[in-house]
């Protein structure tokens, strides 16, 4: 049955913990093992690199403010819902209160867009800087930053907080798991799924091209510039053009690695 927006059907708000109801105990398999160790690496690696940013303030540049919001929020990530995710895991049916599924939901509907959305602001960054390169050195800066950081905060909010919270008081009707009951939203899921979590993707994935393009074209203007001093040194542009090449190959498949798994968990 199709619900509107504004339809909240009465629901019975009561919630029984499975552990009361259930014998089984915790079962340790791949899943939950792999997640474990997966969250220790994520906690270790984004707790030491905003302790970097902390220690060392001349890091912090109007680039590097995209990057520690992406790090705080991976870190929210890992923390808040690891754990959680972990637990359920562990359990045929959901062990934990209402209100710890109410949380876990949170981070997977908004927490976890928004990690992917600081992807999305950092590769717009970047073709900003590639495509308009006089108008990023003049307009770009900390404060400005700052502020996109914090609409795309305020944005996923105003997306998914009404899909979560209607859930949370009208549709959720059973214990045994810990899930958004999609079927009772089915438009409004979709379209809060497709606009937070598959669009971001989608523009990553069609961005990295026209860098690349525009990167092959400056580096070739340049060339035509300095034709000469290529000459002259052509053994060591050999060497550091595969290097250069190799460097942005990593870092792609770095962020598309990252941008896959937090689109795996949603």
């Amino acid at each position: 049955m199709n619900t509107s927006l504004f339809d909240f059907p009465q629901n019975n708000l009561s919630w029984e913990p499975a552990f009361a109801n259930t014998s089984n105990p915790a079962t340790w398999t791949f899943g939950p093992a792999g997640r474990l160790t997966i969250g220790l690496l994520q906690l270790l690696f984004n707790a030491s690199m905003l302790l970097v940013f902390v220690i060392k303030p001349h890091l912090r540049t109007s680039f590097t403010i995209y990057i520690i919001f992406l790090l705080t929020a991976n870190l929210t990530y890992t923390l808040c819902e690891y754990p959680l995710e972990i637990i359920r895991q562990l359990y045929p049916h959901w062990p934990l209160s209402r209100s710890a599924c109410t949380f876990y939901l949170y981070q997977i509907w908004i927490v976890c867009p928004l990690t992917m959305h600081m992807h999305v602001l950092i590769t717009l960054n970047r073709v900003w800087a590639i495509a308009l390169p006089v108008s990023y050195r003049n307009r770009h800066s900390k404060a400005s930053a700052c502020g996109m950081c914090g609409l795309i905060v305020l944005y996923i909010h105003i997306l998914a907080v009404p899909l979560w919270l209607r859930d949370e008081l009208y549709f959720r009707v059973d214990n045994s798991e810990c899930s958004l009951n999609t079927h009772r939203q089915p438009w409004y899921s979709t379209a809060v799924a497709i606009v937070t979590q598959v669009l971001p993707i989608l523009y990553v994935v069609g961005a990295y091209p026209f860098l690349l393009v525009k990167q092959l074209q400056r580096r070739k203007s340049r060339e035509t510039k300095v034709v000469d001093v290529l000459t002259r040194n052509r053994q060591s542009i050999h060497i550091s053009d595969p290097q250069q090449t190799a460097h942005h190959l990593v870092i792609v498949m770095l962020h598309f690695a990252t941008i896959w798994y937090r689109y795996r968990d949603a």
